[in-house]
């Protein structure tokens, strides 16, 4: 018997997290747990977990924090309550698939997968939800056959924590100090320590964009966050590197710096490190979408996209 174990994290999401429970226990085959783990809402978010848990009270496992410690912190406390085979996590505001956890069944099946004792991760495809209705398909499936270590270091992998083996979990506790650097850092180092990957060309997760607190943040609000995790990578993490990773990494910093103090000198010397890097960039975070930091004028196109979008 697979035991699927499906896991949130919550904070004032009263909006979507009725939405966001039901995708998971309306799905044909049911997890084996539930875990949620609010964060202290101030709106009625507990109150509507507490409804569900009072319904499926052999399922659903909820907790809830005394006092708000934070996204990382909650986070860590719910990995801990996990015991099942396969982690499935979702965001508050986020939804599965329906039949996620059949399909992911069939892949056990045919790939003849030991959810018991096997290390691994069942790469599957990210629908990215937007306010205005419209939804695109981040595919890792194109992914097949590359170093998904590698790929996470340059921004081309979206996994959302679906079909994870839970003999990972040791790789999946985040730092609480790198702010939402830790993202980056963290699975870096998760999909570094994976030994095994089965790929699945289909969607598992639908992933609210605008919504969430890092789905609203904007490059200069990630460059000040990844900007201490890069020298973290290369001073300690340097043994873990190709030629062509450090490569990347310095012209990522060099984004960052320019992002953060704009400068004539910052700009060329961001420039000409993405013109050594045109060839080391992952199909999923390209030429043109590394390209698009370093056009002029990003504010007045984000004011724009915000007014035509909402987002």
């Amino acid at each position: 018997m697979i035991l699927f174990s499906a896991l949130s994290v919550t904070y004032n999401q009263e909006k979507y997290v009725r939405e966001m429970i039901d995708s998971v226990m309306n799905q044909s085959i049911l997890p084996y747990e539930f875990i949620i783990s609010d964060d202290c809402s101030s709106d009625n978010t507990w109150n509507i977990i507490l409804e569900y848990q009072q319904k499926y009270p052999t399922i659903i496992k909820a907790f809830r924090q005394e006092k708000n410690v934070g996204y990382y912190k909650n986070l860590n406390f719910a990995l801990s309550k996990v015991t099942g085979d396969i982690l499935c996590a979702l965001g508050g505001d986020d939804f599965f698939e329906k039949e996620l956890f059949f399909k992911l069944t069939e892949v056990i099946i045919k790939e003849n997968i030991d959810v018991k004792n096997e290390s691994f991760i069942i790469v599957t495809n990210t629908a990215h939800y937007y306010p205005n209705g419209k939804i695109t398909i981040w595919n890792n499936y194109r992914l097949k056959g590359r170093n998904i270590f590698q790929e996470q270091l340059r921004g081309g992998v979206s996994l959302r924590w679906i079909g994870y083996s839970t003999k990972l979990l040791p790789y999946m506790y985040a730092p609480v100090d790198m702010n939402f650097g830790a993202d980056w850092y963290r699975n870096s180092l998760l999909y570094y320590h994976c030994p095994k990957y089965y790929f699945a060309n289909f969607v598992s997760t639908y992933y609210r964009v605008g919504v969430g607190i890092t789905s609203k943040l904007k490059l200069k609000d990630f460059a000040m966050h990844s900007k201490s995790v890069i020298p973290f990578f290369l001073e300690h993490h340097k043994d873990k590197l190709t030629k062509s990773d450090i490569r990347y990494l310095k012209y990522a910093k060099a984004v960052d710096d320019y992002l953060l103090n704009p400068s004539l000198g910052g700009y060329l010397k961001a420039l000409y490190l993405f013109l050594l890097n045109i060839n080391n960039f992952s199909p999923n975070n390209n030429f043109w979408k590394q390209l698009k930091k370093l056009l002029p004028f990003k504010n007045i196109l984000y004011k724009v996209r915000k007014w035509l979008y909402g987002y």
